[in-house]
C-alpha cells in the first residue's frame, strides 16, 4: 500500500489573500446585519452641576443624567453634600432646540405633590439666564411639596421624537462674558455662602458616553486585526 498526495486545482487559481477575502466579507455582513437589526442600546449624557450662577463659583453641586429611550428623555437630577445637608432641589431648568408639540412630563418619582412641568419658566437666581422649561418639584415638606428632595426623575415626552441633540441649546447670564449654560437648578437650603439659603447651579455642555458608531467602529476594528490562515483544499486518497 502507498498514498500519493496532491492538490486539487481550482479552475481559476487563487492567491491566499484573495480567498480569505470571501470569508472577511461574510464577517462584515453578519457585524453589519447585528448592528443593523438588534435594537442599539439606550444613550445617555451626564451633565456636571458644577457652576453656581451669582459669582461663577466651580463646584461639585450634583449630577443630571438623561437617558434617550424610543424618543423620550429619562432625567434624573442628582444634589451633593456640597450644598449643605439640608439642600431641596425646588426647579430644575433647560432648553429644546426646536419645537415641539404635546410636551409633558410623566414617570416622575413624586412623593406627595406632583411636579408641575411649565414654558417660559422665571428663573429663581439664574444670573439673567432664560429657559425654554422648567418643572417644579414642590415646595419643602408643605402642603405643596415632597419633603426635602435630594434626587428627582422624570420622563419628558412629545408628539414628536426626543434625543439627546435636542438638550443642547444654550443660555447665558448676563455680564461680558456670560456663562454659557445647558441647563441649570434652583436649590433651597443650601449653605454655601454665608447669609445666603439658595443658590442656582447650572451645567455646561456635556460629555458624550459610547454610542452605537463606536462600538461598531470598534468591531471592525478587531476585525481588520484578526489573523486567518489561508484556505487549503487537499485530499487524500489511498
Amino acid at each position: 500500500m502507498w498514498m500519493r498526495k496532491f492538490e486539487i486545482a481550482p479552475l481559476f487559481p487563487m492567491s491566499p489573500a484573495a480567498r480569505r477575502k470571501p470569508r472577511a466579507i461574510a464577517r462584515l455582513a453578519l457585524l453589519l446585519f447585528w448592528v443593523v437589526l438588534i435594537p442599539a442600546p439606550a444613550m445617555a449624557l451626564n451633565y456636571s452641576l458644577e457652576i453656581e450662577l451669582d459669582d461663577g463659583t466651580i463646584g461639585d453641586f450634583g449630577n443630571v443624567e438623561v437617558l434617550e429611550s424610543e424618543g423620550e428623555l429619562d432625567f434624573t437630577i442628582t444634589l451633593t453634600d456640597v450644598l449643605g445637608p439640608k439642600a431641596d432641589l425646588h426647579e430644575f431648568y433647560f432648553n429644546l432646540s426646536d419645537v415641539f408639540t404635546g410636551l409633558g412630563i410623566r414617570d416622575t418619582d413624586a412623593l406627595h405633590s406632583e411636579y408641575v412641568f411649565s414654558i417660559d419658566p422665571s428663573v429663581a437666581g439664574g444670573a439673567g439666564a432664560s429657559f425654554d422649561y422648567g418643572v417644579n418639584f414642590g415646595n419643602g415638606g408643605g402642603k405643596k411639596g415632597n419633603g426635602r428632595v435630594k434626587t428627582a426623575s422624570f420622563t419628558l415626552f412629545a408628539d414628536q421624537m426626543l434625543s439627546l441633540d435636542d438638550l443642547l441649546k444654550s443660555s447665558f447670564t448676563s455680564g461680558k462674558p456670560g456663562i454659557e449654560l445647558i441647563m441649570a437648578a434652583h436649590v433651597q437650603g443650601t449653605r454655601l455662602v454665608k447669609k445666603a439659603d439658595s443658590e442656582t447651579v447650572g451645567a455646561g455642555p456635556p460629555v458624550p458616553e459610547p454610542s452605537t458608531s463606536l462600538l461598531l467602529m470598534a468591531g471592525l476594528g478587531l476585525l481588520a486585526a484578526r489573523r486567518r490562515s489561508p484556505l487549503t483544499f487537499r485530499n487524500q486518497i489511498e
